[in-house]
């Protein structure tokens, strides 16, 4: 989907305006108040533009409009829609490829788990499977755990030192 794919989701709400006087430049101005809020960016930087009234012309008559502030309403209603639309969209298509390409990678993690010689490789691939096969499997979820200090220094001696947090566990 294009990025600017919301101008045509206003289309119907712009069509409202046809046979104004000035029509082109209430939709262009329109367009672009919609587009800077879409984009986070202020409202100012619509004004110095050619295609688009000037600032006192908008706050001054064309915004005091009822139909010109409804078409600008339900305009950014929709853009917003659309945009949301995309993005759950986006979503839906990335989750879609990862379950696609999830049966490749996990046949490669058990060949390699099979094949190779190297133990460490074998248990990497085999914690990875593990790891993402589901919540009863491996948890994702991270913990907290204080030992005392007696555990802590016995820790110590066969791992090195165990970084302290300072809350005394």
């Amino acid at each position: 989907m294009r990025q600017d794919g919301w101008k045509s989701a206003i289309f119907a709400e712009l069509q409202r305006l046809n046979g104004q006087q000035h029509e082109r430049k209430k939709k262009d101005t329109i367009i672009a108040l919609v587009d800077v809020t879409l984009a986070g960016v202020s409202e100012e930087t619509v004004w110095g533009r050619g295609e688009t009234c000037a600032r006192s012309t908008w706050h001054e008559k064309w915004k005091k409009d009822p139909l010109i502030a409804d078409v600008l309403e339900r305009s950014r209603r929709a853009a917003n829609d659309w945009r949301d639309n995309l993005a759950a969209n986006t979503l839906a298509e990335a989750a879609e490829l990862l379950a696609i390409e999830s049966l490749d990678s996990v046949r490669t993690a058990a060949q390699l788990r099979d094949k190779s010689e190297d133990d460490r490789v074998r248990l990497q691939a085999a914690f990875g499977i593990l790891d993402r096969a589901d919540k009863m499997t491996a948890s994702k979820a991270s913990t907290e755990l204080s030992v005392s200090g007696d555990l802590a220094e016995k820790i110590s001696k066969v791992y090195g030192d165990v970084e302290d947090d300072g809350d005394g566990g």
